[in-house]
Parts: structure tokens; sequence; C-alpha cells
């Protein structure tokens, strides 16, 4: 399409940036791909992808679907069994999101995208649970600080305002770019 090569050429070149432009969206997208790929110029790295895709199909994307029909079963019994205004079951089902939800899953995800990109590069497994580790150990606080800085905010407007067949959408938006983020820190 003619997009694709607009895109690349904003992605690869710097000679049009200003001080605003370094500061858009093209441009944090471009250091965030760039962190990813190890390179100045946007190479894309097909391991890391497929490590990616196969850690969101076979962890991601069935913990997040037990995890929230559970906080959801939970916001209804806190409603029908005690009474909870909407305000307490958001204060509450915010408060177990962001703190067994995220305790339990950073771990967790940094060994299966490990062992995932380890396959996929047919690596020897012996040593990807001790990079997990060290990862982990390395970067655990951080991605916690800026999952709290990004995701409380979310889940807040996310659990109040939108109404419940919707929020998979409305999470996936914010998603991209917390992913973004993210695969800085687990890659």
């Amino acid at each position: 399409t003619p997009a694709a090569p607009a895109f690349h050429h904003a992605l690869s070149s710097d000679d049009h940036e200003s001080p605003l432009s370094r500061n858009s969206p093209i441009s944090v997208l471009k250091g965030r791909l760039q962190r990813v790929s190890g390179s100045a110029g946007y190479k894309l790295n097909f391991i890391r992808l497929a490590a990616f895709a196969i850690s969101g199909m076979i962890f991601v994307g069935p913990y997040l679907h037990a995890f929230y029909s559970g906080l959801w079963a939970l916001g209804g019994q806190l409603e029908r069994r005690y009474n909870a205004s909407k305000g307490l079951k958001i204060l509450l089902q915010v408060i177990i999101d962001q703190t067994v939800g995220v305790i339990v899953f950073f771990p967790l995800y940094y060994y299966v995208y490990e062992y995932a990109e380890a396959m996929v590069a047919l690596r020897n497994l012996g040593p990807v649970a001790a990079r997990a580790t060290s990862k982990i150990q390395s970067e655990i606080i951080s991605v916690l600080m800026t999952n709290w800085a990004v995701w409380i905010p979310a889940q807040i407007i996310t659990f109040s305002f939108i109404p419940e067949h919707l929020r998979v959408i409305v999470v996936n938006v914010v998603s991209v770019f917390w992913n973004a983020y993210l695969c800085t820190r687990v890659a």
C-alpha cells in the first residue's frame, strides 16, 4: 500500500524530526521498535514476534479470560450477596486486579515468553529459567510501577463507565500501547 513506504520512512529516518515531533506517537513507536529490534533502523525480529504471539495464545489470552471472568463473577457476588455499591465493587476489583492479578501474571509471563522465544529460536532450554529469573529481578519493579501508572486509571475508567460486553475492546486499545512498552522490558 502507499502508506507502507511512508510509515517505514517515518520509522527509519531522523532527518525530518523537530523537538515537537520527537514526542509524537510515531517517534515513540519508532523508539520502541528500535529497542525491540536492537538496531537504529527498522528491522522486524521474527523470533520475538513469534514468541510474543505464542505467549499471547498459550498464556496471556487464557489467563486474562479466566482471571477477568472470575473478577466479574466476584463483582456480581458482591452486588447480590452483600449489596455492595458500584464504587465499592469497582474499588475491590481494581485492587484485586492490580495486586493478585499482576503479581501472579508478570513472573509467569516472563517464564512463558522466555521459553517460547527459546523454542522458536531452537535454543537450548536449559538456561531459560535462569534468564527469566534474572530479567524478573532486574525489571519487575519498573514494570509493576509502570503497570500501576497505566492500568489503575484505565481499569477504574473501564470498570466505572464501560459496559461489561465492551470492556475487552477498550482494554485492547490500551493494550496496544502497553504491549509496545512491555516488549521493551520482556524481550
